[in-house]
């Protein structure tokens, strides 16, 4: 899986990863690290089939989920990072 920073599909949004058929052919996967105070310790992951993972339309979902995930897992750390 490699990190999207700014890819055309992310909207802008850093740390996203991706696999596009990379790992098993006709799987795609996005991906977004839950941050909290130190190193990423967790990640969100969306896969599935190469025809029903469309990167550009789940990457803005994916990185929302992920931040909603990141601030029940880490809820003293507020709002303020996203991801």
């Amino acid at each position: 899986m490699g990190v999207a920073r700014n890819w055309p599909g992310s909207g802008g949004r850093e740390g996203l990863a991706v696999d596009n058929e990379e790992t098993l052919s006709g799987i795609r996967c996005i991906a977004a690290p839950l941050r909290g105070c130190g190193p990423t310790t967790a990640a969100l992951s969306l896969c599935g089939d190469q025809q029903a993972v469309d990167f550009k339309e789940l990457a803005p979902l994916v990185h929302d989920v992920a931040g909603e995930a990141r601030r029940a897992v880490f809820p003293r750390l507020g709002r303020h990072r996203t991801g």
